[in-house]
């Protein structure tokens, strides 16, 4: 297990990491994180204070199956909390915030038909307590090496990510930014 600790004026993290060996065939790896930032800022005679923290935990087990087909299955959490304060010289003080759970399973598994062709399929399922949704984003890859030292590839994959703090603070039931990649290339 590695710590690493680092404390600044306004910014502090911390990170734990964990790998062990189950057998010849799996084993389990994880972390966790816990983040803390502080922001003082004055704007003539009203004081802004920013603060976020939050933990992000991850657990990964990875093993074959058999032979030809790899899996690599986990869960994780994401929780973050973000508040703005203004405390305004005439007493009208207020806060814009919120608290965010993410949890999340995933799952992935790498079939080798041969030497030269290898399929990785999976899925990831997330639920956002904010915004109160199930996610399910699915992801494909297909590799076939050309017998040199080439390799065509074919991906596709629907990613997600919680908006900036900037406008999930205004805005609490905005939709997570969301991306679907397509790519083919050859190395």
């Amino acid at each position: 297990v590695k710590y690493l600790y680092d404390l600044t004026n306004d910014y502090r993290y911390l990170n734990g990491f964990y790998k062990n060996e189950l057998n010849n065939k799996w084993s389990v790896h994880g972390g966790v994180s816990y983040t803390y930032i502080q922001n003082d800022t004055w704007v003539d005679d009203q004081n802004i204070q920013e603060t976020e923290n939050g933990i992000h935990a991850k657990t990964v087990f990875e093993g074959s199956l058999s032979e030809n087909v790899e899996l690599k299955t986990g869960a994780e959490i994401i929780q973050r909390s973000y508040s703005q304060r203004f405390f305004i010289p005439s007493g009208a003080d207020y806060d814009l915030g919120f608290d965010e759970w993410i949890t999340a399973g995933f799952g992935e598994m790498d079939i080798y038909a041969s030497n030269r062709f290898v399929t990785r399929a999976g899925v990831r399922l997330e639920y956002n307590n904010l915004i109160h949704k199930l996610s399910v984003d699915p992801r494909i890859s297909l590799a076939l090496k050309t017998g040199g030292p080439g390799q065509f590839s074919l991906a596709y994959g629907r990613f997600r990510q919680s908006p900036k703090n900037e406008f999930l603070r205004i805005d609490k039931a905005l939709g997570a930014e969301k991306a679907e990649h397509l790519i083919l290339n050859f190395q």
